[in-house]
């Protein structure tokens, strides 16, 4: 379980990692297939400094731990644990801001956590600086992706890296945990058993609409949307990821979330000596044979998020 969270918490820094002035000026139409990434050493520095837990983080008496750390990777955080856990870190550090934005189909809170350096008090506070915001656990059963968000987020909040703190004066990192309601039941729906990554065009749920309402009002340049997978025969890979794929979605923008997604996301879990995979795609002897999942539904989030112009992505770490 402490590698499937060390994976998501790379991936969660990779994906800040694609040049973000580049994501937050996606051309409206298409001008090459694939966009060209930076040179290695750019591409590098800020990723090493993001994905690095160890990145001069703050003191370990001021320090917040998650109780998947403590207790070394044998329990998962519960909902009070997020709590806590979010304003024990907001204590005193500017960079951290809580924020209630709506609240569940079973009245429970739903928080969005901003980060930067200093923490927007506000949307129009972080408009003149690029946004990226983490979806962390849309499906209640999927825990570790809140757990990648927890000690991810702390990490950028303590941080004391000049290539991290730069970074934070000029990108507003969000994190929201959507659906308390499925974390609480241990279910992949929410409270009324619905499938919120089913709900992006409906927007029944309440859980739909505050995360639609953050997208429209914070207007991100980034979205990650962190997930997890049941490997089988053809798909075990321990991460899987894929960019947004409708096909209503920008050219430049698509171009973008592909590039984020194989040029960045999948090439760094690779070197970090973890597997990665085209999510969706089964796979035999290292090539693609049959796409089993990830079309270009509208409804679903990875694809919403493109359609409103944000370079998206999905990732799925192995459940095993």
């Amino acid at each position: 379980m402490q590698r499937r969270t060390t994976l998501l918490a790379l991936v969660a820094g990779l994906a800040t990692a694609i040049p973000m002035g580049a994501a937050a000026a996606a051309p409206s139409a298409p001008e090459s297939p694939r966009p060209t990434p930076p040179s290695a050493p750019a591409a590098t520095t800020l990723g090493d400094a993001l994905t690095d837990a160890g990145a001069a983080r703050g003191s370990a008496a001021a320090t917040p731990r998650t109780p998947f750390e403590t207790s070394n990777g044998a329990q998962w955080s519960t909902f009070e644990q997020w709590q806590g856990f979010w304003r024990a870190l907001d204590a005193d550090n500017d960079r951290v801001r809580i924020t209630e934005v709506g609240r569940s189909g079973q009245d429970r809170p739903i928080d969005l956590i901003a980060i930067g350096a200093p923490a927007p008090r506000s949307q129009s506070a972080a408009a003149n600086g690029s946004v990226i915001l983490y979806n962390c656990s849309i499906h209640g059963d999927e825990p570790s992706g809140r757990e990648a968000c927890m000690t991810f987020g702390r990490d950028l909040a303590t941080s004391r890296d000049a290539r991290v703190e730069r970074f934070l004066r000029q990108t507003t990192v969000l994190f929201v945990n959507i659906n308390p309601d499925g974390w609480i039941a241990d279910t992949r729906q929410n409270g009324a058993n619905v499938d919120v990554n089913r709900d992006f065009l409906e927007l029944a749920t309440s859980e739909g609409r505050v995360l639609a309402t953050l997208i429209r009002d914070w207007q991100p340049d980034v979205l990650n949307d962190l997930h997890e997978y049941a490997p089988r025969e053809f798909y075990d890979a321990q991460a899987t990821t894929l960019w947004p794929r409708n096909r209503n979605v920008d050219d430049g923008v698509h171009a973008l979330g592909k590039s984020m997604v194989l040029d960045y996301t999948g090439a760094r879990i690779v070197a970090a000596g973890m597997t990665n995979a085209i999510y969706g795609h089964l796979n035999k002897e290292g090539r693609p044979f049959r796409q089993v999942a990830g079309d270009g539904q509208a409804r679903i989030l990875r694809n919403y998020s493109g359609l409103r112009h944000i370079v998206g992505q999905l990732t799925e770490a192995a459940c095993r």
